[in-house]
């Protein structure tokens, strides 16, 4: 699934739910992001993070792990559809996010080269 299907899918399913953004809608967004911060320490909480604590492998499931992960994703792009970001402009500004990242590798930023500090 690319992002244009992904984005078509879940603002079918919005619409569904009897949510629509006509206009960028900057309440709904901060309502997501609230819920991606949950969905995130609910993902949190499907790891061993604790390094007070000896874990059980069998405590954890990559089902779930993956699960949490993509139910933060669909908030993402609810985020987007409620500040009327299309595909397309995502697309765009990951293009630009990776060359200005990538560039800190040309300017000697690496924790390959020594830089523990990432």
């Amino acid at each position: 699934m690319d992002l244009l299907e992904l984005f078509a899918r879940q603002e079918a399913y919005q619409k569904q739910m009897g949510y629509e953004f006509p206009k960028p809608d900057i309440e709904a967004c901060k309502q997501y992001i609230q819920a991606l911060n949950v969905e995130q320490v609910e993902l949190l909480n499907e790891l061993p993070w604790k390094p007070w604590r000896n874990y059980d492998a069998k405590e954890f499931s990559k089902q779930r792990q993956i699960d949490e992960w993509t139910d933060s994703l669909i908030f993402l792009v609810n985020e987007a559809l409620a500040l009327q970001f299309s595909p397309t402009e995502v697309e765009l500004a990951i293009e630009r996010v990776f060359q200005k990242n990538y560039s800190r590798i040309l300017n000697g930023i690496s924790k390959l080269k020594g830089n523990e500090t990432l």
